[in-house]
């Protein structure tokens, strides 16, 4: 991620896109959350659609408030929403990926409602 770092401020420098909302499909979606985990001062929030979120990505986060939306479909055949393995490398469920966030932003849980789905929706 230290790269990553390194490119964000040289993105600032040049197109002052960075200290805004970042948000990205699928691997870019990871990115994203993993940019808000290791940099959480050149983001005001994380948005990830459909994300792989590796687990080297989302580890071991810098210290910091992100505001953080993710979505992702239960019958994604690509990224399969209870986490599993790309490219070699394991990613978390979107499940695991909710929990770790949210106690990271200090979110209480107790008050969320349980998953429901309704057809082919679930939130």
């Amino acid at each position: 991620m230290g790269s990553l770092s390194s490119s964000a401020g040289d993105l600032e420098d040049l197109a002052g896109i960075i200290n805004g909302i970042l948000g990205g499909l699928e691997n870019g979606g990871g990115m994203a959350l993993g940019l808000g985990c290791a940099a959480p001062d050149l983001v005001k929030g994380v948005v990830g659609v459909s994300g792989a979120y590796y687990t080297p990505t989302v580890s071991n986060c810098s210290a910091g408030v992100v505001p953080t939306m993710s979505i992702h479909g239960t019958g994604d055949d690509i990224v399969n929403y209870n986490g599993g393995s790309r490219h070699g490398a394991t990613y978390l469920s979107i499940n695991q990926v909710h929990r770790q966030f949210a106690a990271r932003n200090k979110c209480d849980l107790s008050k969320v409602p349980s998953a429901s789905t309704k057809g082919n929706t679930t939130t």
